[in-house]
């Protein structure tokens, strides 16, 4: 029966270790972990409140992985 598991086909791997990737840091994890447990979209005031960091840390961090290109193509309000 063990001759019949096979690793994960390639795109698959690629996906995956993307979602990893986004969580390779600690402030990430934290930032990630915060959304799952609040369960509504938050504001990075909120998020720079919840986390001991200050916005221009907590920005990149929320911008990272698949939310990356609409981060990257909405300028943040001064106000934030």
């Amino acid at each position: 029966m063990m001759n019949d598991v096979r690793p994960l086909d390639r795109e698959t791997a690629e996906k995956y270790a993307a979602w990893f990737k986004a969580l390779a840091d600690g402030t990430r994890v934290q930032v990630v972990s915060l959304l799952a447990r609040r369960g509504t979209p938050m504001t990075v005031k909120e998020i720079v409140a919840a986390v001991p960091v200050g916005q221009s840390t907590a920005v990149p961090h929320a911008c990272t992985g698949s939310t990356r290109t609409a981060c990257s193509a909405s300028p943040l309000p001064p106000t934030w």
